[in-house]
């Protein structure tokens, strides 16, 4: 009767096992769906610099213009009008840019520390069941 109720409560041991390292698995997966997710961030925010580095070489670019048609001014004042309010649109794109930038920064160190998290309750839960099933085996 006694084997019995071991082969029992080992068949149940053996079930909860089975189920932790499903969710084990289920948790890896989460994790490696957060690293795509941070690895994409990071790859978009690499992007945005990108796209800040050329626009801040257009804008000296822009500028050199300016002042080179500013020796001109008797015959193209009205275009270094023109001009100016492209630079300024430049400039407030680029503040937009930056400021998205710095948001996916943010949304990237969340993840990044989200994924620490999880990192390390997996490798409680690893350890926990480590134990239970030296535990187990003990009995």
């Amino acid at each position: 009767d006694a084997g019995k109720g071991f082969a029992v409560v080992a068949s149940e041991v053996k079930s909860l096992a089975n189920q932790t390292v499903k969710a084990t698995e289920d948790i890896e997966e989460r994790i490696a769906n957060m690293l795509g997710a941070t690895s994409k961030t990071e790859q978009s925010m690499q992007e945005i610099s990108q796209a800040i580095l050329l626009v801040s070489q257009m804008t000296e670019a822009l500028q050199g213009q300016i002042a080179e048609q500013t020796d001109r001014a008797g015959l193209i004042a009205a275009d270094i009008g023109n001009v100016s309010s492209m630079t300024s649109t430049i400039s407030e794109q680029m503040t937009l840019v930056d400021n998205d930038a710095r948001e996916t920064e943010r949304h990237s160190d969340d993840v990044n520390q989200s994924s620490a998290a999880i990192r390390g309750n997996l490798e409680g839960l690893r350890s926990s069941i480590d134990e239970f099933l030296d535990t187990v085996r003990n009995l």
